[in-house]
């Protein structure tokens, strides 16, 4: 009994220490809950196949929102082929109210080294207090031709824009 009673002991300890070295991880691209008025900069992040963010809502005295993302695709992607980036405006209710789609021009094209592609959003009218979510899709520019993995893309730059 004694031996059974120390290898379970043993099991509990190194599972509560498994469970003890996983980090939280915030979501990508989350930001402030409330965005400011003027350019406001995420910073970067890395998804694979899709992405939303948590909610935001628009400040005091907004009257347009818009986005502008700079991407590549990622280092890790897994799938074969060019890879697009679809980037959509959700409202409280789930609905796309703007919808960009731009495929993928990093590399080397010509002479010169593209870092990044630009992805700038319509600009759409917001009123103070209204909620929305970015919704972020990768994927491959010509299915038909795709291994069928997940794509992956980095963004360098994820920027709102919102004015007053």
């Amino acid at each position: 009994m004694k031996k059974k009673t120390k290898i379970l002991l043993s099991l509990l300890m190194a599972f509560a220490m498994l469970l003890g070295g996983i980090p939280s991880i915030k979501a990508a691209a989350s930001g402030r809950e409330t965005l400011p008025v003027g350019a406001y900069s995420v910073g970067g992040f890395t998804f694979t196949n899709y992405n939303l963010t948590p909610v935001k809502t628009m400040p005091n005295n907004a009257r347009t929102l818009r986005f502008e993302v700079v991407f590549r695709k990622a280092d890790k992607d897994a799938g074969v082929g060019k890879v697009k980036l679809t980037v959509q405006i959700r409202n409280s209710r789930g609905q796309a109210v703007c919808t960009k789609v731009v495929e993928d021009t990093s590399g080397w094209n010509g002479i010169y080294f593209n870092r990044g592609t630009q992805l700038k959003t319509s600009q759409i009218n917001v009123s103070p207090g209204e909620k929305y979510q970015i919704f972020f899709d990768a994927s491959s520019v010509d299915p038909a031709h795709a291994n069928g993995k997940y794509r992956s893309i980095e963004v360098i730059s994820f920027t709102s824009f919102i004015n007053s």
